[in-house]
Formats: C-alpha cells, structure tokens, sequence
C-alpha cells in the first residue's frame, strides 16, 4: 500500500497526469453520493453503468459522463479526458465486441465502485480484472478511475470467479 501511495504522488507530480478531481465535485463536501440525489438516483446510475458495461454500450457509458469527465487506470501513466476521447478508448479496447464482461457493483470510499470481470474461455469463468471507482457530478460520471488490480477483490469480499 505505501508503494502505491509513493507512486500515486509521483503521478501527482507529473505533466501527464491530469491530478485531482478538477470538476465542481461534491462528494467531499456533501457526503455519500446516496445523499446528494437519492436512493433512486444513485440506484439509475449505478443500474445503467452496470447495463452499458455488459452489453458493451460504449454510446449509452460515454453519455452518462461528464463533458470533461475523466479516465485513469492508476499506476498506468495512461488516461483520457473528454466523453469522445473515453468512449474511443472504450470501443478501441476493452468495450470491443470479442471481449464479454459481467460487474458488480460495490463501494470505495463512500464512492460508487464495480468489480470487473472479464470472460476468460480457458477457464470457462469470468475471472477478476479491474475495480472502478466513479467520482460523480450531479448524476454524470465525472471521473472514472480503474484499478487493474485483481488482488482487491478479495479486500472488498468479492468472488474469485464467476
């Protein structure tokens, strides 16, 4: 964990990272998003992420960001900015037709999250790939950051396979 921390104010202090939340986020001073727009609304988005990732909507994902919205898969020094430039990346690679994904929705840090896993044919399983964690503005993803680790899913007591 102290790894990724160093790391984390090392990407900080790059040119190519784009930092913190830069958008008029209210997730700090409000509190849980739950609280901010309701049980329902909270409830809309997390169900309709969840409905575009598995069928591979990148169009009905890309329009649920913000216009500046945010992409990040920490430590990668990779990330995008801008509802074309995310969905590009998402039906470029991990949106693309061939791959078949199931999630699970979760918390991080007061935040909306989602496991991610990912069709595997060799083992005839969805097996882990990623956890999400969603920065919202209002009801818009203002900054989605992956992190490809499938270590954590067994800190948020999630399945090994599906």
């Amino acid at each position: 964990m102290k790894a990724l921390k160093n790391l984390h104010g090392l990407l900080q202090s790059s040119h190519s990272y784009p930092g913190p939340c830069r958008h008029p986020c209210q997730h700090e001073a409000d509190g849980h998003p739950e609280e901010r727009f309701g049980e329902d609304g909270l409830r809309e988005v997390v169900q309709g992420y969840v409905d575009a990732w598995e069928r591979g909507d990148v169009d009905a994902l890309a329009a649920r960001l913000a216009e500046d919205a945010v992409f990040a898969m920490p430590p990668e020094p990779t990330w995008f900015r801008g509802q074309g430039a995310i969905a590009a990346f998402l039906r470029a690679t991990p949106m693309r037709e061939d791959y078949r994904w199931r999630v699970i929705p979760t918390s991080a840090n007061g935040q909306p999250a989602f496991a991610h896993y990912i069709w595997v044919e060799k083992q005839n399983a969805f097996v882990p790939e990623g956890v999400a964690v969603l920065t919202l503005d209002g009801d818009k993803i203002a900054e989605l950051t992956v992190f490809r680790d499938p270590e954590l899913f067994e800190r948020f007591g999630l399945p090994a396979r599906l």
